[in-house]
């Protein structure tokens, strides 16, 4: 579990016109929310929040945020839940924060991620990732950064399921057991092209042998009209004689 610690300021106006001109200014709009408390509208400095995501803050990383600008100021414990970024830039725009009890359990994403070569990849095989998070419920102190899955023994058409994950005492993973986590898919094949003797016969020039057969069949046709034609002049000459 990670801890850090965020600034923030309380702010009373709200609206697009507003938040166009805290981000001018470097800062951005967020709103704090959860616990069954009513949602308050904070400002904070870009830069550190842009820290924040640097450093790898998750969705289960505890953000102790301190919040200035009220009668007293106050700290809360609360998670992120949403950033928004600019489309074009990525920059972040505004933030989501979920306040959290840390002697409540909540239901959080976590990230899978496979460590090392699979042998099935090796041998010219493929690593396919199915399922990329798993959600999990546990008090907010035993939030796991990710989970992490050794796949370097993984051969062909062989998988790594939810129910092989590694779980640590009070955290529960809420997906099905048998849902797949990576798999790794034969090598690709490609489909060989045969050519056929025929085609390969006319692309030299050669006659097709239907064709042959044809014109050998013109031929005796020829020849037999021909004796045709022959046979009253010899039955004539008979006569004659």
């Amino acid at each position: 579990m990670e801890k850090l610690v965020l600034n923030a300021q309380h702010r009373e106006e709200i609206g697009k016109g507003s938040g166009g001109r805290l981000r001018a200014q470097g800062l951005l709009p967020a709103v704090v929310y959860g616990e069954n408390k009513k949602s308050e509208h904070v400002t904070i400095n870009r830069h550190d929040l842009q820290l924040l995501i640097h450093h790898g803050t998750g969705e289960g990383t505890i953000i102790s945020l301190k919040i200035k600008g009220t009668k007293a100021a106050k700290e809360q414990k609360v998670l992120i839940r949403d950033i928004q970024k600019d489309p074009v830039t990525m920059y972040p725009i505004h933030a989501d924060f979920y306040r959290i009890s840390l002697t409540k359990k909540l239901k959080v994403e976590v990230p899978v991620r496979a460590l090392g070569t699979p042998e099935g990849v090796k041998a010219g095989g493929i690593l396919e990732y199915l399922t990329r998070t798993v959600e999990v419920k546990c008090l907010p102190t035993a939030i796991p950064r990710n989970f992490e899955v050794d796949v370097s023994e993984l051969a062909i058409n062989h998988s790594v399921h939810v129910s092989d994950l590694k779980v640590a005492e009070g955290v529960e993973i809420l997906n099905d057991p048998e849902t797949t986590l990576f798999t790794v898919l034969p090598p690709r094949v490609e489909e060989e092209v045969v050519t056929a003797p025929a085609a390969e016969e006319l692309a030299e020039g050669a006659e097709p042998e239907l064709i042959t057969r044809e014109k050998g069949e013109e031929e005796k046709e020829e020849k037999k009209e021909e004796k045709a034609e022959e046979k009253p002049e010899k039955t004539e000459t008979k006569e004659k004689k």
